[in-house]
């Protein structure tokens, strides 16, 4: 027999499946030499030949003359005649995506987005076990565990640094992988930037391609088998190597009259001197079109531009404010490292570079420099006052020219949401030059008590501002838009990834560890609620959130009179420092917990307090904690109906679950909450939403319970077998599969839901709390 397969399709591993398969059926096996297969001749054997390609035909073919077994494993390049002598020929394909993730599981508790980013950057070579599991390996000292689960900061990717891959040593292929694709009419341009002959070029190309280590689409550009490959060409490459590949290209083309902007963009790359007038040309010019090009050009020519020149300014000011709406954080942190080496006398570029600063250290998640001294009351200090280095915040009221990039009444009204001054919002709001932001004043305040940054910085300066698609605050948001959408597979794995990014102490950070900690409450995690909760700072910013969901735990450890003098404690503790983020869902947590244990004394003061904190901020969310608060209290099915109306209409699925509970306790006509319960029970991305309490709702007012979402009937049989404590084996027997099959279906069902052993899959089946889509 021989095995056909690319190096690492595991060819290797089924010679010793082949091993172990003789041994159990009572074949002695050794691994021996040469002279002692000569020896052995005369006695029955059978000879399993790794790497066969190696081996003269001649060899192998007296082997199986001389009555041996003989299993060979090739390259699935390899000649015609060792498979024309073969008796049977097995061709290894690559591994199904459902085998592969099995073979990861086996490796460690890798984070979703982990296995996202090797699926990505690894491309068609993810169904090649040798080299999914050498990646892996590679990536183990960044691999960080965060909350049981194996993370990566950084989730670019490449190929270890002995893949066969790798050994291809060409500067040609380095150029491609450098350059990221090159278009195969272009190869003159690059064998004139290497200084090779173009024919040897097209000759190596051809072979790259025959050897599939480049690809050529049908456009007829030229890429790497993989992004993992190019990855680890150009690292290995070096920054300097690949500035002066993208110089020799700039200048080739400057020879040949080439595209002006493809120029450009080579010059930038090249980090050398650069025609600064052309830039700034082309940059004024593609500025609305494409205004991300546009900005590396303008950043490259301002480098050059002299620090006296009145131009430089006037660039300087127009660029900071093209990134901010580009969202080009990492590159404003290289315009403001250049800028912070000598400082500037004219004012309104200092309130620029100030404005620049804080909203980069907002979003790297690090604090940035300025060459001056920075005014007092001004955007580094609100920055400050963030992340708690200062107390207060007293704002500088200079007024700021129109054109600035952040205004003075702008910076107030970011102070006055983040602080969740109601009263503050309303006067300031008009004063911003976004007109739209005062229609979006609920927005705005919602923004600034669920710690979201970024939604602040969309509504106050409109158009101006975007927010980016990576860094903390942007991890920040994919948590705290995924809790309230409830999209606990998404929420929880940037939550992991945010304990990796930025400064760990920061307000972002805090909050997201509350939100983990909440998902892991509602799927009756409480251990792992519990491990988050213990992360999360004692600061009184984020005491009255933090206690809510401590609350929680409490009652359903058996404390409720702990949790009820806990949320009492820490309102009056969070009324004193005046932060009152998340007061109202803190008090409404402690109300329902009273209620339920009789305590009608301490219910009545609970209730008061959520009045009042609603007459003194009147918005949106105050609003629905009263409406609900009210409706326990007094068993108002009206004012209850109307606060989960609320719920609705700001699109937030846990809150709206969570009022439809308190409903469910006294409304007299449930027509409403069977319409509501339905569409959760029908909605697939809601299943989650279906624990124990919501399935005992569901039965109480007469709605059909539904079954687990996204599973195959043989799914469905596996788990409910595991839970009345099968064995491997015995589910095998009895659903007439193999024990590997089974475990197949287990690694995929590990991976589908987030649990990792058989008692959490039972555990979470019998609560109620087992989907397709779980992290």
């Amino acid at each position: 027999m021989v095995i056909r397969g690319a190096p690492g399709s595991g060819r290797t591993a089924l010679l010793t499946a082949a091993e172990h398969a003789l041994r159990e059926h009572g074949h002695p096996v050794t691994h021996i030499t040469a002279a002692e297969l000569t020896r052995m001749r005369p006695q029955q054997v059978a000879l399993l030949i790794d790497d066969a390609d190696t081996v003269p035909i001649q060899d192998l073919l007296a082997c199986r003359r001389n009555g041996c077994l003989v299993i060979a494993a090739c390259r699935d390049t390899s000649t015609s005649e060792l498979s024309g002598a073969a008796d049977h020929t097995l061709d290894l394909e690559p591994l199904r995506d459902d085998d592969v993730l099995a073979l990861l599981h086996d490796v460690g508790p890798l984070d979703q987005p982990v296995i996202d980013a090797l699926r990505t950057a690894l491309g068609p070579l993810f169904g090649n076990p040798g080299t999914v599991l050498a990646t892996v390996e590679h990536l183990q000292h960044r691999l960080v565990t965060v909350a049981d689960t194996l993370c990566l900061r950084d989730l670019h990717i490449a190929l270890p640094p002995n893949h066969p891959l790798c050994a291809h040593a060409d500067p040609l292929l380095t150029a491609v992988a450098i350059l990221g694709e090159l278009r195969i009419g272009d190869l003159p341009l690059l064998a004139g930037a290497l200084g090779e002959p173009v024919a040897a070029c097209g000759q190596r190309i051809d072979a790259l391609v025959e050897s599939d280590v480049l690809t050529v689409d049908t456009a007829g550009k030229l890429r790497c088998i993989c992004p993992a490959l190019a990855t680890a060409l150009a690292e290995d490459a070096g920054p300097h190597q690949a500035q002066r590949l993208h110089h020799a290209v700039a200048t080739q083309l400057m020879r040949r009259n080439g595209d002006p902007a493809t120029i450009a963009d080579h010059l930038t790359a090249s980090g050398l001197s650069t025609p600064t007038a052309r830039l700034l040309r082309l940059a004024d010019r593609a500025r609305t079109q494409q205004p991300h090009r546009a900005a590396h050009w303008y950043a490259a020519a301002l480098r050059d531009l002299p620090r006296e020149r009145h131009e430089h300014a006037n660039v300087l000011r127009s660029v900071l404010k093209l990134l901010v709406q580009n969202g080009q954080y990492d590159l404003l942190a290289g315009v403001l490292a250049d800028e912070a080496t000598m400082p500037t006398a004219d004012p309104a570029v200092r309130d620029d570079l100030e404005a620049a600063a804080m909203l980069t250290a907002f979003h790297t998640g690090h604090p940035v420099k300025v060459a001056h001294e920075p005014r007092a009351g001004g955007p580094l200090d609100l920055y400050a006052w963030w992340t708690g280095e200062r107390r207060t915040w007293a704002p500088d009221m200079t007024p700021t020219p129109d054109d600035a990039l952040l205004t003075s009444a702008e910076l107030r009204l970011i102070h006055c949401t983040l602080s969740l001054d109601h009263a503050g919002c309303d006067r300031e709001v008009g004063a911003v030059r976004n007109p739209g932001a005062r229609q979006r004043l609920e927005d705005l305040m919602e923004a600034g008590a669920t710690g979201d940054p970024t939604a602040v910085f969309e509504i106050v300066l409109g158009a101006g501002y975007r927010a980016p698609a990576d860094g903390p605050l942007a991890l920040g948001r994919t948590v705290i838009r995924s809790y309230a959408a409830a999209r606990w597979s998404d929420a929880l794995p940037a939550a992991r990834r945010l304990e990796l990014t930025g400064t760990p102490d920061s307000p972002i950070h805090q909050m997201s560890r509350i939100h983990a900690a909440a998902i892991h409450l509602t799927r009756g995690e409480y251990a792992a609620a519990s491990n988050w909760l213990a992360t999360v700072s004692h600061d009184p910013r984020f005491a009255a959130a933090r206690a809510a969901v401590e609350c929680s735990l409490l009652h359903r450890a058996g404390d409720s009179l702990g949790a009820v003098h806990l949320a009492w404690r820490t309102y009056r503790r969070a009324r004193r420092a005046g932060t009152l983020v998340g007061v109202e869902r803190l008090l409404l947590t402690a109300l329902q917990i009273a209620i339920r244990g009789a305590d009608r004394e301490m219910a009545a003061a609970l209730h008061e307090e959520i009045e009042q904190l609603y007459i003194r901020s009147p918005w949106r969310c105050a609003r629905q904690v009263m409406l609900l608060s009210r409706g326990l209290v007094n068993h108002d099915a009206v004012a209850a109906a109307e606060g989960a109306n609320l719920s609705r209409i700001r699109g937030h699925r846990p809150d709206l679950l969570w009022a439809c509970r308190i409903l469910a306790q006294f409304c007299d006509q449930p027509g409403p909450l069977i319409a509501e319960l339905n569409t959760f029970a029908a909605d697939p991305s809601g299943g989650f939403l279906l624990p124990t309490q919501l399935t005992a709702m569901m039965r109480r007012v007469g709605v059909p319970e539904p079954p687990p979402e996204g599973f195959t009937s043989t799914e469905l049989r596996i788990i409910e077998l595991i839970r009345t404590g099968h064995t491997t084996r015995q589910i095998a027997a009895l659903l007439q599969l193999s024990a590997t099959t089974v475990d197949n279906h287990l690694a995929r069902l590990y991976d589908r839901t987030g649990y990792r052993t058989r008692a959490e899959l039972a555990a979470a089946s019998v609560d109620g709390r087992l989907t397709g889509g779980v992290a």
